[in-house]
């Protein structure tokens, strides 16, 4: 949206560097992360679920707009993250996060919904196992998609047409006077 404004490349990223950062996208796996280790072992994970989902809280890494099934990348990230985690004192951290996943899973289930953790619930182990401090995971993330945003803003000086957010109005209708 942001391209269709003709505005320069670098603003263009910025753009999407920051809506990138929010904790509904791209910054789910610090919050997933940060949850589990406030959970602090598998066995409390049931507890934290269910008084989530009581109040109303998200679980952050938990669905996905796009895939109403298990979001193909999850399940790499998820092995790969037990598998860097092992034998680390990250171990307990992904085994609470495996817990809080299974948990949540059920709680949907039970509601006739299927959602499942989406690449951001176990993106944070891994970024941690590699010495990531968790301020840079989402500038990390956000690297790996550079090309793409370019290529995106590269098609959009071929045809472009000023892009503007589609809006409908869901409040009272104001009667005539």
């Amino acid at each position: 949206m942001v391209a269709s404004t003709l505005a320069p490349v670098e603003n263009v990223l910025a753009a999407a560097f920051a809506a990138l950062h929010g904790r509904l996208h791209g910054g789910a796996d610090e919050a997933a992360l940060e949850a589990a280790r406030l959970v602090g072992s598998p066995g409390a994970a049931a507890g934290f679920v269910d008084d989530c989902l009581e109040h109303g809280t998200k679980v952050m890494g938990m669905g996905h707009r796009e895939y109403r099934v298990l979001d193909p990348r999850a399940r790499y990230v998820k092995s790969f993250a037990r598998e860097l985690a092992a034998g680390t004192d990250l171990a307990n951290t992904t085994a609470t996060l495996e817990a809080i996943e299974a948990r949540f899973c059920e709680r949907m289930r039970a509601k006739g919904k299927h959602l499942h953790a989406n690449l951001e619930f176990y993106k944070g182990i891994v970024y941690s196992a590699v010495g990531l401090p968790s301020d840079f995971f989402t500038p990390a993330f956000a690297m790996a998609r550079v090309f793409g945003y370019l290529a995106h803003f590269m098609e959009s000086r071929h045809d472009n047409r000023i892009m503007r957010p589609a809006a409908r109005y869901v409040g009272v209708v104001p009667s005539p006077e």
